[in-house]
């Protein structure tokens, strides 16, 4: 498999995931070596097919808005130690491997491996998906609010609730 390992990341992680055959390229070996912007790392990586290895859940913002970078392993261990982190992704690398085959984000934690469903949906299909939902009955709100808040705090004559169609 192809990693590209992130800044926050130890690049002895890198060296190891090479020793175990894997092809494997940490920032530091990039033009702008760890200053290189989180938005080039995933366009690389999108690039040249590779897994980004990052703590940084920016990554997975950047997945779940454009899909960009395609493929994640989120490390999510907190504070550890490089031989810990080592250790950790030997025990789970062959499940890792897997894991990422099926899923574009898989999550390693100090105490789980999670692999995160895809997000299926086009933007045109969360429209359709969302005009399929019920009206919202605009006086059933507000009668609800009312009787939970009180209607003394209620500021001005205007009531946005009764000018909704």
């Amino acid at each position: 498999m192809k990693f590209l390992v992130d800044a926050q990341l130890p690049r002895q992680l890198a060296t190891f995931l090479v020793t175990a055959g894997h092809d494997v390229v940490h920032t530091s070996e990039l033009m702008r070596g760890d200053r290189t912007t989180d938005a080039d790392i995933a366009k690389l990586a999108d690039h040249q097919g590779r897994v980004v290895i990052t703590k940084d859940r920016d990554f997975w913002i950047g997945h779940l808005l454009d899909h960009c970078p395609q493929s994640l392993l989120i490390v999510a261990t907190g504070n550890i130690s490089n031989r810990a982190l080592i250790q950790l992704v030997t025990d789970h690398l062959d499940e890792i491997v897997c894991l990422l085959s099926d899923s574009s984000v898989v999550e390693l934690g100090r105490d789980r491996l999670i692999a995160h469903a895809d997000r299926a949906d086009t933007p045109e299909e969360l429209v359709a998906r969302h005009r399929r939902l019920p009206p919202v009955n605009y006086a059933d709100v507000r009668q609800e609010a009312d009787e939970f808040f009180g209607t003394e705090d209620r500021i001005g004559d205007d009531d946005t609730w009764e000018a909704r169609p």
